[in-house]
């Protein structure tokens, strides 16, 4: 037509759509409808220019009649596109102790006002029970995941409202790791006692380390749920505090976890001969005391005794000549006794007799028999 405006960029009536536009499908959803379509086209054209990938507003290009050859831009604006669904982020801890409940939540961001969402989470294919909330242009469910044995398990959500649906997914890891049980008992030759750490139930496999404070033990090769070592049976290891720890790693995660136990050796009682001498002389006038210790465990029991006069341990009696003589210790426990022989020999004191004597006092002698026991 002579005289027609044409609007700059516009195809001539002549041309087909040029290879810079591109098609995309309109549809019709709440608060967004296509108009100017036709019946069975749905199909529309728009430069690739104005709807760049990534684009949170596409912009969409239609014929109008009043200007057949023009685009007429329409940009569709707001915090949500109603239809455009996004991928749903799930967050959830990879990996997880079993006995242990973990929270997995399952979000979707970007929704308009209007648009309603429904989110399912599924462990494995067992659907979950959720709570799903709404907090700004987000949609929110979350659920307590519970597992019954160690293993690798599928945590996966779907986001859906009636345009469709999209579903994101991850891998968590349940591992069994209880603390360490570890154990302590004498062979059958009673000539080493044998420590035993044991990983019941444990999933991966763990590494096991067993020491004694400033001892070496002599350890066998780890199996896959314990490990032994021995240490030879001396008085000197009773009530040694011995560790068990117990190593488990995961990729880019190393627990660890420790029990420890004190050692219980059992022993016959014996006297120390540094406590207990086997002569003793004494002198008149002076205070001296006997001591007998004992060792054992169980703790032993301990009387002193000379002849039939028994002496209560801890407890003073007067020293006299008559008092020289055989003294007997007795130890006993439930695995065996032992006595101790001591002579005591109780001189006179002539000087300090008269000393005494002067003074206008006469004090007898003590002596302490004390006999002890730990």
């Amino acid at each position: 037509m002579p005289g027609a405006v044409q609007a700059p960029g516009a195809p001539r009536a002549s041309e087909e759509p040029t290879q810079d536009m591109f098609s995309f499908e309109c549809q019709q959803s709440r608060g967004h409808a296509c108009s100017g379509a036709s019946p069975g086209r749905q199909g529309m054209r728009a430069p690739k220019s104005l709807a760049r990938p990534g684009d949170h507003h596409p912009a969409i290009a239609m014929k109008t009649p009043g200007l057949p050859r023009a685009l007429l831009l329409l940009a569709v604006i707001g915090t949500g596109v109603s239809g455009f669904l996004l991928e749903p982020k799930l967050s959830v801890q990879k990996y997880t102790e079993l006995g242990s409940g973990e929270m997995a939540v399952c979000e979707v961001s970007n929704l308009a006002e209007s648009d309603s969402l429904l989110i399912n989470m599924y462990l494995q294919k067992e659907k979950l029970s959720t709570t799903q909330t709404r907090e700004g242009d987000k949609e929110i469910a979350q659920t307590t995941l519970s597992f019954d044995k160690a293993g690798n398990y599928n945590v996966s959500c779907t986001a859906s409202n009636d345009k469709g649906s999209k579903t994101t997914s991850s891998i968590i890891t349940v591992y069994n790791f209880p603390d360490p049980l570890l154990a302590s008992e004498e062979d059958v030759d009673g000539e080493d006692i044998l420590i035993t750490c044991r990983m019941p139930r444990m999933s991966p496999k763990v590494v096991i380390q067993i020491t004694a404070a400033q001892t070496n033990l002599i350890c066998e090769d780890q199996t896959s749920t314990e490990r032994s070592c021995s240490l030879p049976k001396q008085r000197e290891h009773n009530g040694m505090t011995v560790t068990c720890e117990a190593v488990m790693s995961l990729p880019g995660k190393v627990l660890k976890k420790t029990t420890t136990t004190v050692l219980d050796i059992l022993f016959a009682p014996d006297f120390t001969d540094d406590s207990c001498p086997a002569n003793r002389t004494l002198s008149e006038g002076e205070v001296n005391v006997v001591l007998c210790n004992a060792v054992g465990n169980p703790t032993p029991n301990v009387s002193c005794s000379n002849d039939k006069l028994t002496f209560p341990k801890g407890i003073m009696s007067e020293v006299a000549a008559h008092h020289s003589g055989q003294y007997k210790c007795r130890a006993n426990n439930n695995l065996d006794n032992a006595v101790k022989t001591i002579f005591v020999s109780v001189q006179e004191n002539p000087s300090k007799l008269r000393n005494r004597a002067s003074s206008g006092t006469l004090l007898p002698a003590m002596l302490v028999l004390v006999c002890h026991m730990f």
